[in-house]
């Protein structure tokens, strides 16, 4: 992967701007700094504290990932050949924890880009970023506590359904979230002659979970009775697998209602548990009191079916459990009924 970039300044802070990213492949990964030599060329190793220096990449230029960018920038001719990531070609960007400023139009009509991997850092976010990229599935997204947060900003431009995974500045992941879609639409009132804008989905009420920039886990979970209404089964089991997986602020009511349509959605429930694959919390919810044999045999079946042969093992284990604690209570309870009979014969 090759860079076209030039210096610019942020603040008092001097860096890299990022035009261009040149390569064969689909996936763009920026660097954190751009080593120059003495005279500002970019080097490809470090030749020693006194002969480099590193610049922070501090911004990506307007149009940098666009097919459709006004004018290309200079290339050296050594570079001439190589073609730009950009346009239907980008599926996947990962930008560095530097990065302050996106240019507008960074990614316009990036179709098939699928996942952005960001820090919440990001200061400036350009007009019109996503304009054209309902390709976009996954966002990734570093948090950095005690700065304010890009992340309410991007939400409010992507209205598609989004898998959103939170990490902490160390790059541990502390959440998982799934954001539903939403659509809007011009309604002509012709008496009155205007347009009502009106909104369809409940996506847009999971985009303003936050307290100022800081996202809140119980007033997501709040919305809950909103997304079994407006969205298919197997959404709203992938959503309530995200939650059980990384219970964050995580109420023992809300933990029941998640639970409980799992359970009232088991073939549903299986098969988006496919996209999440940790079996630690299958085993979890499997051993829970709500979830009785013949749901576990419902979710067996509907494993077996789609090959998940593994969780097919985690829920046959929980219903033999099951089965042995079921089958002792009834012989307790005979043992009780018959040490009863003994006693009233005994006392008459």
């Amino acid at each position: 992967m090759k860079l076209l970039w030039e210096k610019c300044r942020q603040g008092a802070q001097e860096g890299a701007r990022i035009l261009r990213v040149l390569g064969a492949d689909s996936q763009a990964e920026l660097p954190e700094t751009i080593i120059t030599d003495s005279g500002g060329v970019a080097c490809d190793s470090e030749k020693g504290q006194a002969e480099t220096t590193a610049l922070p990449v501090l911004e990506v230029g307007e149009y940098a990932f666009s097919a459709m960018i006004p004018r290309e920038p200079e290339r050296s001719p050594e570079l001439a050949g190589i073609p730009a990531v950009c346009g239907s070609r980008l599926e996947s960007v990962a930008l560095p924890g530097n990065l302050l400023r996106i240019g507008r139009y960074s990614f316009y009509n990036c179709e098939n880009l699928k996942k952005l991997t960001f820090f919440s850092s990001i200061a400036d976010l350009g007009a019109g970023l996503f304009t054209g990229c309902r390709g976009i599935e996954e966002l990734d997204v570093r948090i950095i506590e005690g700065k304010k947060s890009c992340l309410p900003e991007i939400l409010t431009e992507l209205n598609q359904m989004l898998r959103l995974t939170l990490r902490d500045e160390k790059g541990n992941i502390t959440a998982k979230l799934l954001l539903p879609e939403f659509f809007e639409v011009s309604v002509e009132n012709t008496p009155a002659r205007i347009l009502v804008l009106e909104t369809h989905g409940c996506g847009h009420r999971y985009r303003y979970c936050f307290r100022q920039t800081h996202f809140q886990f119980p007033e997501y979970d709040s919305l809950f009775p909103y997304v079994c209404v407006q969205e298919p089964p197997e959404i709203v089991a992938e959503l309530s697998w995200y939650r059980l997986q990384y219970p964050v602020q995580l109420t023992a009511a809300a933990r029941g209602q998640y639970i409980n349509y799992i359970t009232e959605h088991p073939a549903e429930a299986v098969t988006a548990f496919e996209r999440v694959g940790d079996m630690a919390v299958l085993r979890c919810v499997a051993v829970d009191q709500r979830v009785d044999e013949k749901t576990l045999s419902a979710m067996t079946k509907a494993a077996a079916r789609i090959g998940q042969t593994e969780a097919v093992t985690v829920l046959m284990d929980a219903g033999r459990v099951k089965g042995r604690k079921a089958a002792g209570t009834q012989e307790e309870g005979v043992q009780d009924s018959t040490v009863s009979a003994r006693k009233r014969r005994f006392e008459l």
